[in-house]
């Protein structure tokens, strides 16, 4: 049953060549991702906003006692990215909703410890009692009554976060956006693909030691979604497998930079894969050369084959009645057939083989 084999590896050609689009070569390869979940955190109670459309930093006016207000964000990030990647840059850019239009800095932090997002949304800047699973600023994940179970508190009230700030940026009036990037924020992305178990986003912390600081930031769930929070992130790809050749989502040319037996100057092979990254010469060569032979049939010196025939020298192969051989589809000699008229011949030896077969 040879030319069904021949069959199946033109169809595993031809839909890898409709699957795969390499970058333009030199590109920066980037990616871009919105929060998988971010809150606001109050400092005068339990309140939260895991499913609001804003999240609030900075203090209020002072009115009805209100305090501080914390932002919590995460993205995930390890998923999108080729094995071995390196983080060039990392930008975290965020719409203003509202807020006193006096521009006022805000610093991000990584945090370290996780927290939640839960269910409750507010309109306003005082939040809503925390639902089970939401973050408040005594609580990573409140028990949906006004606590948490042990365990399920921060280390330090407010959150748990780096001292140092990643990164600090100034936050304009109403319709702008402020962006935040450095070289911490990308040596905080690397630590979030490395190890994704450490990934517990950032807190944005605004001016809270002065009243009517205030902002509220669109979050991931603002109904424009052009409004919502975004990570852009620039990377590298390595020769993770040592090759000399560099993947194919990075501009480069290895369509499997995990196995460094397959590479653009691999030889070519007859097992289905496509050694060289090249489909238009998957199997061929090396299928062909294992299917020489046959006195007669359809192959050798007296079949279809021959000198000038389809396969070459070595004929289509296989036995006097015209079976076995191996994969021999558009092994030219200088008057062989197209590949078109190659691949109608297999399919003609395959229903022969079945018909033989039965």
């Amino acid at each position: 049953m040879q030319p069904v084999r021949c069959i199946w590896r033109i169809v595993f050609v031809l839909s890898f060549v409709l699957l795969v689009t390499e970058q333009p070569a030199g590109a920066q390869p980037m990616a871009t991702y919105e929060p998988d979940r971010d809150n606001t955190i109050y400092e005068e109670n339990e309140n939260s906003n895991g499913a609001g459309l804003t999240v609030t930093i900075g203090r209020t006016s002072g009115n009805m006692g209100t305090l501080s207000r914390r932002a919590l964000l995460r993205f995930d990030i390890a998923p999108d990215l080729p094995k071995g990647a390196t983080i060039d840059s990392a930008t975290l850019t965020m719409g203003v909703q509202r807020g006193n239009p006096e521009a006022r800095d805000a610093s991000l932090y990584l945090l370290t410890e996780d927290w939640g997002e839960g269910t409750g949304a507010s309109m306003g800047g005082q939040g809503v009692p925390a639902t089970a699973g939401d973050a408040t600023w005594t609580c990573r994940f409140s028990d949906g009554a006004a606590g948490c179970v042990s365990g399920d508190e921060w280390s330090f009230a407010g959150g748990s976060f780096v001292g140092a700030p990643s990164a600090t940026a100034s936050v304009g009036e109403e319709g702008t956006t402020v962006s935040w990037s450095s070289a911490q924020m990308a040596a905080d992305v690397q630590d979030w693909f490395d190890t994704p178990d450490s990934n517990h986003g950032w807190i944005v912390i605004g001016i809270e030691d002065v009243t009517s600081t205030s902002k509220q930031l669109h979050s991931r769930e603002a109904t424009e979604p052009l409004d919502r929070p975004e990570l852009a992130i620039e990377y590298k790809c390595p020769d993770f497998d040592d090759d000399g050749h560099e993947n194919v989502v990075c501009g480069g040319t290895d369509c499997d930079d995990e196995d460094d037996a397959i590479n653009p100057d691999a030889p070519e092979v007859c097992d289905g894969i496509d050694n060289d990254c090249d489909p238009a010469t998957d199997d061929q060569e090396a299928c062909n050369m294992m299917g020489t032979g046959g006195a007669g049939g359809m192959g050798g010196a007296a079949g279809m084959g021959g000198a000038a025939g389809v396969g070459g020298a070595a004929g289509m192969g296989g036995t006097t009645d015209g079976s076995g051989g191996g994969c021999a589809v558009a092994h030219r000699s200088p008057t062989a057939m197209s590949w078109p008229f190659g691949l109608s011949l297999a399919v003609l030896l395959a229903a022969r083989s079945r018909r033989r077969a039965s």
